[in-house]
């Protein structure tokens, strides 16, 4: 008969036998940390085949949770990782935005000015904020707005600055009785993501209509948010009830992001308790519209992206670009459910406004970039698709991050 163990791994439990397949389970998932020093390797590897060869003594088992809890800290101190995953994540272009940021704090010193207050009117998964925290902070910015046009995401950030250990604990236990003791196991096959995917997606569907917005609606969309890929995960045209796509990630991706989310929820909450955060849940224009007379607010656009167009603007007329129209710029795939997006209206404003801006190149951006005298760094992303579904792509994509002082 098989020896049963439960090793705490990130303050989710596992359970696994002795055999060699779940053995190779537990160090497959500890491998996805893509710990490349040898040493580490070994103390846990050894750690593990003592936990075993001890019958689970409680002392070995300590000593496995430590050593695989320093690995996750090893590693996410080398990222900025994002509360879930959403698209158009930040973490690539980090040295980018920090850049911008710098540049921007610099110009404003020298006209004897600083920054109050940064605000993200489309905060997302808050891939930005976590980006240049660091540098927010070291620049003197204590003051932060946050709007999120998605009632329940808006609250998943309010839970992980005020009560993060009831998210970690409440997660652990969805974790337990969603995935380990429904299936046995915590790699599955695509075909039981999909049966947990369908079950997960009714329950927040009917928490959401009930107005239910707390810790058990958060745990359950951001648990979708692992299990999902390349989805459109904001609300549809009501944005009260939440819209996701029916691709699957890969099962090892899955198990990354879930048995890291404990130090992920940490550390997010350690960021956010740097700053005064105020939420909102409005329409992205009116809370522009409300702060830019600040002169010393910088905004953060990290808008709904069009698609990606590299013409040289030297091909257009100029009255070609003060003619256009958003609905002559249609929106990128991912694009968030969204139906329509007034993309000029906002490229116009950044005239008016501190700004860091984000979207797909495009010729009308390069043209209002110009004319206002923005700067503008060209960040090349690789986007990868990891789901399950069979034609998987690879390709790069030219993206800007436009920034300047309001015009005065």
């Amino acid at each position: 008969m098989n020896k049963t163990i439960e090793i705490l791994f990130n303050d989710l439990v596992f359970e696994f036998s002795d055999s060699n397949e779940n053995y190779n389970v537990v160090y497959k998932l500890i491998s996805q940390y893509h710990i490349s020093d040898s040493i580490w390797k070994n103390k846990i590897t050894k750690s593990i085949k003592k936990a075993l060869k001890l019958d689970c003594k409680k002392t070995a088992l300590r000593e496995l949770k430590i050593l695989l809890n320093k690995c996750l800290e090893k590693n996410f101190e080398t990222k900025a990782i994002s509360a879930f995953p959403y698209p158009g994540g930040k973490n690539k272009m980090k040295k980018e935005l920090n850049y911008a940021l710098e540049v921007l704090n610099e110009d404003k010193t020298e006209i004897g000015e600083k920054f109050e207050i940064y605000a993200d009117i489309f905060f997302g998964a808050g891939g930005s904020l976590i980006s240049m925290s660091d540098k927010l902070s070291e620049i003197g910015i204590k003051k932060v707005i946050v709007n999120e046009l998605n009632k329940t995401i808006i609250n998943i950030h309010k839970l992980i600055k005020e009560k993060p250990n009831q998210l970690i604990d409440a997660f652990s236990n969805l974790i337990k009785t969603k995935v380990v003791s429904k299936f046995g196991r915590i790699f599955l096959e695509k075909e039981e993501y999909e049966i947990l995917a369908s079950e997960l997606k009714e329950e927040v569907h009917n928490l959401e209509k009930n107005n239910e917005r707390g810790v058990e609606t958060a745990i359950r969309f951001i648990l979708l948010q692992c299990i999902q890929y390349s989805s459109n995960y904001t609300p549809k045209v009501t944005f009260e009830v939440s819209n996701f796509s029916n691709k699957i990630y890969s099962s090892e991706k899955i198990v990354e992001v879930i048995s890291s989310f404990s130090n992920r929820i940490k550390k997010i909450h350690s960021i956010y308790n740097k700053f005064d955060i105020e939420f909102k849940c409005e329409d992205a224009w009116e809370v522009l519209q409300q702060y830019k007379k600040n002169k010393n607010i910088l905004f953060n656009i990290d808008i709904i992206y069009v698609v990606e167009d590299n013409t040289p603007i030297e091909n257009f007329s100029s009255n070609y670009f003060e003619e256009l129209q958003s609905k002559d710029i249609p929106l990128a795939r991912t694009n968030y459910g969204v139906k329509k997006f007034d993309s000029i209206k906002y490229i116009k404003e950044l005239k008016y406004i501190n700004c860091i801006y984000n979207n797909n190149a495009h010729p009308a951006i390069e043209y209002y970039r110009r004319k206002f005298g923005l700067e503008k760094l060209i960040f090349t992303r690789v986007e990868t698709s990891s789901s399950i579904e069979k034609g998987a792509y690879r390709h790069t994509a030219n993206e800007y991050i436009v920034f300047g002082l309001k015009n005065n």
